[in-house]
């Protein structure tokens, strides 16, 4: 009897073993497919459409380069030209190596992916399903082939994003976790400030994760290194408007340039955007955020229900299925063949943990709600949600997971 159980539990543990191993296994082939397609996606779309940015973060990446300083003209955060400048440094110059660059860090997000997905449901399915998404997902390929800062931006966030959830789902993990997740978050928004109001809302966390003084001290650290991270940006900005400016100064051109009435009108939306150049030219960068910022709120107080409808517009376009011009056909299709059953099943994700109690989720359903409200007053165009493509990816995994586990058990 004791030899039977024995070779019982031999079996066991070697059938365990091998399954192990098959999940990673699936899970190497599913990264080295991600990468794969952005290698390639790097040598097919690099170049053919510039995104609006591109020049002027290369521009600025060879000022660095230079070690000269950022004009004040200069509005977007400075991570992405660092990087650039950093990756061509290392290179010899060679502009093709920041989409190799890219495609490598683009695969490592599909990982983090991964292991966010199977620590918030502890299903490995749902886990590596998510990471297939990711993997073939058209958007993440196709930016990671561009000069753009999206990439490198998703990497910052969810690496921040895991480590923080790692360190608040128990007080047993080191505060270590919270010091790395803020050199991340800072990281994150001296890329994009897209995630300023989700870094904001974290503390709202605690009330999903349960209060402690453990967890209390962990996100002071990581505000603390958050907020060290920041210091010499907000140095430079103070130095060159004179003023204290976190990030960024160009919010308001932002929310105005969303306030088009004609959105949907390629030329209307062109004619908005060159009547905005007339009317702030001459303008320093803070007057001109500060210009069209009164603009855009003496507009919302003058006519609630127009801002209202406005915004629920900006909404509506933030989630669109496709791009508009100058994108191809080819692309819309695609777009849309890819986009909108992940858009269906993210939200149907999101709905199913929240009926199921989930609360290891909350910074990803803070990210959603925050992106939510962004979507309601900033300009949205496609590439702007790129960064909530993993978190959506996680949710559809966790509804598909769910529908077929329901659709099982009644076969049962």
């Amino acid at each position: 009897m004791t030899n039977r159980l024995r070779k019982g539990r031999i079996k066991l543990a070697s059938s365990f073993i091998l399954t192990v191993r098959l999940r990673r296994i699936i899970l190497a082939l599913i990264v080295a497919a991600g990468l794969i397609l952005r290698l390639a996606g790097g040598l097919l779309v690099r170049e053919k459409i510039v995104q609006g940015d591109s020049a002027l973060y290369q521009n600025y990446a060879e000022l660095i380069t230079e070690r000269r300083a950022l004009p004040s003209e200069f509005a977007h955060p400075p991570g992405y030209p660092l990087f650039l400048s950093a990756v061509k440094k290392l290179a010899g110059g060679a502009a093709p190596v920041v989409p190799t660059a890219q495609a490598f860090i683009s695969a490592a997000a599909i990982l983090l992916v991964y292991l966010l997905a199977k620590k918030i449901f502890r299903v490995e399915s749902a886990a590596l399903f998510a990471a297939a998404i990711v993997a073939v997902d058209p958007f993440l390929v196709y930016f990671s082939a561009q000069v753009a800062s999206e990439t490198l931006f998703c990497a910052f966030l969810y690496g921040s994003i895991y480590l923080l959830h790692e360190k608040l789902s128990s007080d047993d993990k080191p505060v270590s976790l919270a010091l790395a997740a803020g050199v991340l978050a800072g990281a994150a928004l001296l890329t994009r400030a897209a995630v300023s109001g989700f870094v904001a809302l974290i503390p709202v966390s605690l009330f999903f994760y349960g209060f402690s003084r453990k967890k209390a001290v962990a996100l002071a650290v990581f505000f603390a290194i958050v907020a060290v991270m920041m210091y010499p940006w907000i140095l430079r900005n103070q130095k060159v408007y004179g003023r204290f400016v976190p990030l960024t100064v160009q919010a308001g051109w932002n929310m105005w340039e969303a306030s088009c009435p004609a959105p949907y009108d390629a030329a209307a939306m062109a004619d908005w955007i060159q009547e905005m150049k007339t009317e702030s030219e001459g303008m320093s960068p803070t007057e001109t955020d500060d210009y069209f910022k009164r603009k855009f709120w003496s507009a919302a107080t003058a006519s609630p229900s127009g801002f209202l409808k406005a915004g629920l517009m900006r909404f509506a376009r933030f989630w669109r299925l496709y791009p508009y011009d100058p994108y191809p056909a080819g692309h819309k299709i695609i777009s849309v063949l890819f986009f909108g059953p992940l858009l269906i099943l993210a939200a149907a994700g999101i709905v199913l943990a929240a009926l199921a109690g989930n609360r290891q989720a909350a910074l990803l359903y803070i990210l959603a709600a925050s992106s939510a409200v962004g979507a309601f007053l900033f300009c949205p165009a496609v590439r702007y949600r790129l960064y909530l493509h993993p978190a959506m990816a996680i949710f559809a995994a966790y509804a598909v997971t769910v529908f077929l586990n329901k659709n099982k058990n009644a076969g049962a």
